[in-house]
């Protein structure tokens, strides 16, 4: 018999002081949805509230195999091709908040759990992705090696997450005590390694999920290997909905997974390598070539492997827009780096000292 999957608690989002809250709050429990893809892109299979974990609205994909779902590299070597999205966005139901440009309306994090096992049913391995919904609008491909002797797996979404009552509160129990005391002694006198600076493309796509325009390197922001976009019209990649709104459906990867440049580290089940966050910028402009309004998102690369849609909802007014990506804008600080000075110091342990022996109650 297949055991069953056991989940441990993950310390999901090391929250930086100007983010967390003072009392104890839930985040939103993202309702998810899930679909595995084959090397061409093509649909396998397909999910919403299957998962053995979270609150029964996260989604879940079991005993996926050679036959329907691991996707075969060409090489002797198998993946995983996930997509992870919310519901719902009203009209397709398969894939929202990419296809026909529906903001899918989830927000907050999730965590993809897979777990392999060989011809007897045991376990061989274990992989895991977080993330994160924050505009409702977003979505993430995510690309998981096969490890050799793994015959089936289960995929399974974890959605409901607590909140930890503080920063201080490390280990999200929530209370602050010697435990947190602990972690923080720790890290104390380090500081953050150097940030990596992603080398990403960037594509523009239709509802139909065709590529209608790309870049490598044009961005004026960041190190030079960021991409940009300028002039978006209508024929260029605004997309016009079937409600008479507006979309501008931004596709970030990595460059470098044998130079296919539409799905890199998806496409031929090679991850990208790159690694580290970026920024999405977004601006428009009306009929007078003034600016009207701005939007960012900020997405990270964690394995090397994954690719995100980003959905602009546009202005009505908008005629033009700029659609521009910042590498360089750096990572997360450390956990106890409560002031993110860019290390671990007294400032922090005082401020931990401070709130110590605080219960955070629901």
């Amino acid at each position: 018999m297949k055991p069953v999957m056991t989940m441990a608690v993950f310390p999901l989002f090391a929250l930086s002081a100007s983010t967390a809250l003072s009392a104890f709050q839930d985040v939103p429990h993202p309702d998810t949805y899930m679909v595995l893809l084959d090397s061409d892109g093509n649909y396998l299979d397909q999910n919403d509230n299957d998962s053995m974990l979270g609150n029964g609205w996260a989604s879940g994909i079991h005993g996926v195999d050679a036959t329907n779902g691991f996707a075969d590299n060409g090489d002797g070597t198998f993946s995983l091709h996930i997509g992870v999205t919310g519901r719902p966005d009203g009209l397709d139901g398969i894939f929202n908040g990419l296809f026909q440009n529906g903001y899918h309306g989830q927000n907050g994090p999730f965590m993809v759990v897979v777990q392999f096992f060989d011809a007897l049913d045991q376990p061989t391995a274990s992989a895991s992705y977080k993330g994160e919904f924050t505009l409702g609008g977003e979505a993430v491909l995510i690309n998981f090696d096969v490890p050799a002797g793994s015959v089936s797996a289960d995929i399974d979404i974890k959605n409901d997450f607590p909140f930890p009552c503080q920063p201080f509160d490390l280990n999200f129990d929530p209370v602050i005590d010697t435990a947190d005391l602990a972690m923080l002694i720790s890290e104390f006198g380090l500081t953050p390694d150097p940030t990596p600076v992603p080398d990403v493309v960037m594509f523009l796509k239709n509802k139909l999920n065709d590529p209608i325009n790309s870049d490598d390197n044009s961005s004026t922001l960041g190190d030079g290997l960021a991409p940009g976009l300028f002039g978006i019209d209508t024929s260029s990649g605004i997309v016009i909905n079937g409600d008479g709104t507006f979309s501008i459906r931004t596709f970030i990867t990595g460059v470098g997974d044998s130079g296919d440049g539409a799905l890199d580290g998806l496409v031929n089940g090679a991850p990208h390598g790159e690694l580290g966050r970026v920024t999405v910028f977004a601006e428009y402009y009306d009929s007078n070539g003034l600016s009207i309004g701005t939007e960012s998102r900020s997405v990270e690369f964690q394995s090397g492997s994954e690719a995100f849609y980003v959905n602009f909802e546009i202005p009505i007014a908008t005629v033009t827009a700029d659609v521009q990506v910042d590498n360089t804008v750096g990572g997360a600080p450390l956990p106890a780096d409560f002031n993110e000075d860019g290390a671990v110091d007294t400032a922090d342990l005082g401020s931990l000292i401070g709130s110590f022996g605080d219960v955070c109650e629901p």
